[in-house]
């Protein structure tokens, strides 16, 4: 009887049971010693061997050990550490939250042995996140998978399969563009035909009326058409022959359109009643400038919008470019702002307008920039995979 020279604890009698013990693990004799739980691991980061033994006192707390034994105070024999103890007392303390790495820099495979030192997170589109240790993913809560080379052989597998897409995609995007260019050729071609042959049986007012006030966007013009910001300065002379003209045909929209159009620089109250009448008649390009008169005289930005809409389902190109600028404006609120904004430009394209052609190739140009940095990123971290595949194969 006594106590021990270094802890002071009460030595206690040695029994038959601590003898039968120590024989039966003769290899893993040592003298307990406390560890902290915050700093010493609890299980081997490479065979998930449990590395810890513990005992209870009567309050309920936990002491921590690192080889088997018996406590000094208390003679009872150490119990070796099970997951949901380790889970209980880790949620206690303050377990390291795992961080972030760059896989591109980070030594994912331990150079001596080969374990695995990196964690992962997959979601969609082979969007992989990794950390440097086991938890939990820091914004979803998803439980991380340890980045094995099963795991690494299936990412640049994904990495393969995600670049033959791209460019299958690509492809397809180019053919579909270069057959858009050929009908848009042919069909600018007919309709050039189609107007000139219409042009020739109008009165001198019917025609000056298309001269001055017509949309190079209206799919009902006949003739080039005038950019709105030219009309101004000769509207008061397009009202005159518009006026003129919508006498000689009354029952044709487009002169009232025009009429309209010409009449927002003179007159933009008579105009704005000439539009709704058109608009309630279905005349397409009457949407687009309708809704801009909401948006800049009435401050109505969801009026405008509803009209856009209108005019985009009636087939009306300028009021799909509109719609795109309001999205750019944040009053149009999208789920995915660039692809929305190239469908309208690449629907507004293919009906003849210039400016959407030019917006659309615009577009499509940021939108095939963001796939090549994205396949750039893909290439060096497959790069980085093989390099470290080699490193792998070099120790073994």
């Amino acid at each position: 009887m006594g106590f021990h020279p270094e802890t002071g604890a009460e030595l206690i009698p040695i029994t038959k049971e601590i003898v039968e013990t120590w024989r039966e693990q003769p290899k893993q004799r040592c003298m307990p010693k406390r560890v902290d739980p915050e700093k010493f691991p609890f299980f081997d980061p490479r065979t998930r061997e449990p590395k810890v033994w513990y005992s209870r006192d009567k309050d309920g707390n936990y002491e921590f050990y690192d080889c088997p034994g018996f406590h000094t105070g208390t003679g009872q024999e150490l119990l070796v550490i099970s997951q949901e103890i380790a889970d209980e007392v880790l949620g206690k303390s303050a377990r390291r939250a795992p961080n972030p790495v760059d896989i591109t820099t980070f030594v994912i495979f331990d150079p001596n042995t080969g374990a695995a030192r990196a964690w992962y997170w997959r979601g969609e589109n082979i969007n992989y996140e990794f950390f440097d240790g086991p938890g939990f993913h820091p914004r979803n809560g998803e439980p991380l998978k340890l980045f094995t080379k099963e795991a690494m052989q299936n990412w640049d597998r994904e990495i393969k399969e995600e670049k033959v897409r791209l460019d299958r995609e690509n492809k397809k995007r180019a053919d579909e563009e270069e057959k858009r260019k050929d009908d848009l050729a042919k069909k600018e071609a007919a309709d050039k035909k189609a107007r000139d042959d219409e042009r020739a049986r109008l009165t001198q007012a019917a025609g000056l009326c298309d001269d001055l006030a017509a949309n190079p966007s209206d799919s009902n013009r006949l003739g080039e058409g005038v950019p709105f910001d030219n009309l101004k300065a000769r509207a008061k002379e397009a009202v005159s022959n518009c006026e003129i003209a919508i006498s000689q045909n009354p029952a044709q929209l487009r002169f009232k359109y025009q009429l309209a159009r010409a009449l927002h620089w003179t007159d933009r109250k008579r105009a704005f009643d000439i539009l709704q009448e058109l608009v309630r008649q279905r005349y397409p390009a009457a949407f687009d400038n309708l809704g801009w008169l909401y948006l800049t005289e009435k401050k109505d930005p969801s009026g405008a919008i509803t009209l856009f809409k209108a005019g985009a389902q009636a087939g009306d190109s300028d009021s799909m470019l509109s719609l795109a600028e309001m999205i750019d404006r944040n009053h149009l609120t999208v789920a995915n702002p660039a692809q929305e904004k190239l469908a309208l430009y690449q629907r507004a394209a293919q009906l003849g307008n210039k400016t959407a052609i030019t917006a659309y190739q615009v577009e499509l140009a940021k939108v095939q920039n963001e796939e090549q940095r994205r396949m750039q990123e893909l290439q060096q971290q497959r790069m980085m995979l093989q390099m470290f595949g080699t490193v792998l194969r070099n120790i073994h």
